[in-house]
């Protein structure tokens, strides 16, 4: 069973509560994550609000490599990520391909548009 980690402040962290991730359509736990508190919380908010100038100043062109990254990397990881959501979701696989296509699409068009 895979673990996976929260991703809090910039930095992939584990909690006290931890979640069982059910597949809705056989019930099976497939994987864990974990619950954030308050003080995942708190830890966000302030590492979000220390990098409040640098990303108001960010360059275009950093802010398109930055969103063309993302959409690239959601390509290439097509496969596993829509394995995932439909485990996750129940649903069968070719919508879980078509809403990975969809996240990439948007983020590439959000990259465009900088």
């Amino acid at each position: 069973m895979r673990e996976y980690e929260i991703f809090v402040g910039g930095e992939f962290v584990s909690t006290k509560k931890s979640l069982d991730v059910l597949n809705p359509f056989t019930g099976n736990c497939f994987a864990k994550t974990f619950l954030a508190g308050q003080e995942e919380l708190e830890k966000a908010i302030l590492a979000a609000k220390s990098v409040e100038e640098e990303m108001k100043s960010m360059p275009v062109y950093k802010k398109y490599e930055s969103l063309l990254s993302i959409s690239n990397e959601l390509k290439r990881k097509r496969a596993y990520l829509a394995e995932t959501l439909s485990r996750e979701s129940g649903k069968p696989i070719r919508y879980a391909l078509g809403e990975i296509d969809r996240a990439a699409q948007t983020f590439l068009v959000a990259a465009e548009e900088c």
